[in-house]
């Protein structure tokens, strides 16, 4: 259901944001409004348009764009939802899918080519979602226990998904080639590197990690990387 959302509380717990040619994409969470704002100005930012939705899309937050749509990661509503941004002024709700037990407390969404790829928290689960039809998403395949406890974040690149765990200290990687078929490849972990990691961002052969925990942020050689369009595999993890 959308609903009027005053311009004053649409950011309430703004938690994600991603910006696509003149406009930011913003989660928020107290809020379970997505915000899109012209930053075409950035001394001037104006709120373009809103979607509110308190059920399918309660507590947002992960998003991130494909196409003309924004893919919301819904914590509290168990779902992946699907918004039609093609006017940002009026965005819609266009699909969502959700009751699947891979996505109860959906933390994030990254999207790869015709796949989203959704890290949640409850069942420590990677799920990996086809989406080249964005009215029916259609799940394909699920990494059970992704990380030892607590899946808060994934970041992807041409061949590995890297899974966060907040509470197991720990960066999980999963070899996605064939999306339907993900395979478990190793666990990094050092506890006073990554403690209460809760966000991985991939470039190269490098990764970084943030973690409230340490109020620090962390950049590691990965021991699995994808270098110039071809897998590369420095080392066997331990």
């Amino acid at each position: 259901m959308r609903e009027a959302v005053p311009d004053k509380v649409a950011l309430s717990g703004a938690r994600a944001v991603v910006v696509k040619g003149m406009y930011a994409f913003v989660a928020g969470t107290y809020s379970h409004t997505l915000s899109i704002i012209d930053i075409s100005q950035p001394a001037q930012m104006t709120l373009t348009g809103a979607y509110h939705d308190a059920d399918d899309m309660q507590f947002p937050t992960g998003i991130d764009v494909f196409d003309n749509f924004v893919l919301v990661a819904s914590s509290s509503g168990h779902a992946l939802v699907i918004v039609d941004v093609s006017n940002p002024a009026s965005p819609q709700k266009y699909s969502v899918l959700k009751d699947a037990p891979s996505l109860r407390e959906a933390r994030c969404v990254v999207v790869q080519g015709k796949y989203a790829y959704v890290a949640s928290a409850t069942p420590n689960a990677l799920s990996v979602i086809d989406i080249s039809d964005i009215r029916n998403p259609l799940l394909v395949s699920v990494v059970e226990r992704a990380t030892a406890d607590m899946a808060s974040h994934v970041a992807v690149d041409c061949r590995f998904a890297y899974v966060a765990s907040a509470y197991n200290d720990a960066l999980t990687v999963i070899d996605i080639r064939d999306p339907r078929v993900p395979r478990y490849v190793g666990t990094l972990k050092d506890n006073s590197k990554q403690n209460g990691i809760e966000t991985v961002a991939i470039s190269g052969k490098y990764g970084v990690f943030v973690s409230p925990a340490t109020d620090a942020m962390v950049a590691w050689q990965l021991p699995y990387y994808c270098d110039a369009g071809s897998p590369s595999e420095t080392q066997q993890f331990g």
